[in-house]
């Protein structure tokens, strides 16, 4: 049994915080939703950072097959400055985007359909030699084929079958005719298959959103994104099954305004992660790591194989806590948080000879936790905040987790004054970040209430409240 035991606990230590580097065939956990996405029903997954939006795009991508195609468009590390120029000024803002995005949804279900064993070879030949782009690999240098507009070209010119009708692209068609075109060839020629165009990593450049005047752009670009997709799903939606589906934050999502958004709720799909949801999960993970497949067992009797008692001491020795309440008050109570969590729980349990997690070792967990987690903050705020860790320093200094704006700004002012932050921000907005990512939330007068973002999406923050910091940050600061 120990042996069996100490295999799970390594199994649990192994686990991948990126979806994309997840067996995700084995732990891919279908959150209830994800299959109206799958269907079509649904175009936009809109969830916080670590919410399970990769899980599901790697879901999605793993459907590939015969007659499933999916083209998967990463912006990471992409120029959006090259999209920026692409507007379609017979559009005002924010449409002056959609179609150079249809443009590039076509162009992608072209490519698609071109290695599509289903289509007309006639056809399928013809397309390949204008459409052969890996969108994939190589989304970035993909764009300035997709966008080039210095020359036109025929399809089913000379030499094909005399039934298929000729397309032409005059050398100077403007944006919204070649992108007619493409929707008229596609509607004649494309069959029943599955095609998927995954929009995925679109955040890349939000840092923007903060600082500069490029916010207006980035969210006009979007805006025009789903106006794309909804406009494909309207025209194409009876005679074909193609499916875009775009991944999104959904703090980015709320800043977006336009008139059509509220169409958009029904084709959205939040990621909404109750207590329950991360118990089924949890349940779910826990199973397949003890073995790969089979029933899943219940998430009570788990916890009791997994540790040594299910309760914890929780602010003094006669209280106490189950373990997965303990973890969620560490943790912004995304999926990633609580595999993170655990990974730690296991690594300590395996390094101590031990087969099963005990809850004594939990302070030495948090330490560990609380490193990665401000780590994670770091590399999320520091687009915003380039300064950020001297920032955390300065928070670090106070030594304490409750504490008032006045205060933390008298060593802020200090801190710029004596040239120690390099690229200083107002101390407003300084904050207005920190508590955006919920670094920071607030503690109102009544006794025991705490106002995180991640708990309340809706809430500001406020200034003449008390500011209180994360407790899974506590350690990484030096507090107690």
């Amino acid at each position: 049994m120990a042996d069996v035991r100490r295999d799970w606990l390594k199994e649990i230590a192994d686990w991948k915080l990126e979806a994309a580097d997840e067996d995700n065939g084995r732990y891919f956990y279908i959150l209830p939703g994800v299959k109206s996405v799958q269907s079509g029903e649904r175009s936009y997954v809109i969830g916080r950072k670590g919410s399970g939006k990769t899980a599901v795009a790697e879901h999605i991508r793993g459907l590939e097959g015969p007659r499933t195609f999916v083209r998967s468009l990463s912006f990471k590390n992409f120029p959006f400055n090259e999209l920026y120029k692409m507007e379609d000024k017979s559009y005002t803002s924010p449409s002056q985007y959609t179609t150079i995005w249809k443009h590039i949804i076509y162009s992608a279900i072209c490519s698609a359909m071109a290695k599509n064993a289903a289509i007309d070879p006639t056809i399928s030949s013809e397309l390949e030699k204008h459409f052969a782009i890996d969108v994939d690999r190589g989304l970035a240098r993909s764009i300035n084929k997709i966008s080039d507009k210095a020359g036109g070209f025929t399809l089913f010119g000379a030499g094909g079958n005399a039934s298929i009708k000729q397309v032409t692209v005059a050398n100077d068609a403007s944006w919204q005719e070649r992108t007619e075109i493409l929707e008229d060839l596609i509607a004649e020629h494309v069959d029943k298959s599955t095609y998927y165009i995954i929009f995925d990593e679109l955040d890349e450049d939000y840092k923007d959103v903060f600082e500069t005047n490029m916010s207006k752009k980035y969210l006009d670009l979007l805006i025009g994104l789903f106006k794309a997709v909804q406009h494909i799903r309207r025209r194409l939606s009876g005679s074909a099954n193609i499916r875009p589906i775009i991944f999104l934050r959904s703090d980015i999502y709320d800043l977006l305004r336009d008139n059509d958004k509220n169409k958009w709720q029904d084709s959205a799909l939040r990621l909404s992660w109750s207590e329950g949801y991360l118990k089924d999960l949890l349940a779910f993970r826990l199973s397949r790591a003890k073995q790969g497949s089979g029933n899943i067992s219940s998430f009570n009797t788990l916890i009791d194989e997994l540790f040594t008692n299910d309760t914890t001491r929780a602010g003094g020795a006669s209280r106490r806590r189950h373990v997965f309440n303990y973890m969620l008050a560490y943790t912004l109570r995304r999926p990633r948080d609580l595999i993170s969590y655990l990974r730690e729980c296991a690594k300590f349990a395996l390094d101590n000879g031990s087969n099963r997690i005990s809850p004594n070792q939990f302070s030495d967990v948090k330490k560990a936790y609380s490193l990665r987690m401000r780590q994670e903050f770091v590399d999320e705020m520091q687009g915003a905040i380039p300064s950020i860790e001297d920032v955390f320093e300065i928070m670090s200094r106070m030594r304490k987790q409750i504490f008032s704006f006045a205060e933390f700004q008298r060593l802020y002012d200090t801190a710029v004054a004596k040239g120690e932050i390099a690229t200083p921000l107002t101390f407003e907005a300084v904050c207005k970040v920190l508590f955006h990512y919920s670094a920071i939330g607030n503690q109102p007068a009544q006794h025991g209430a705490k106002i995180f973002q991640y708990v309340y999406p809706n809430a500001r923050i406020n200034f003449s409240e008390n500011a209180v910091i994360h407790p899974g940050l506590l350690q990484s600061l030096q507090i107690n």
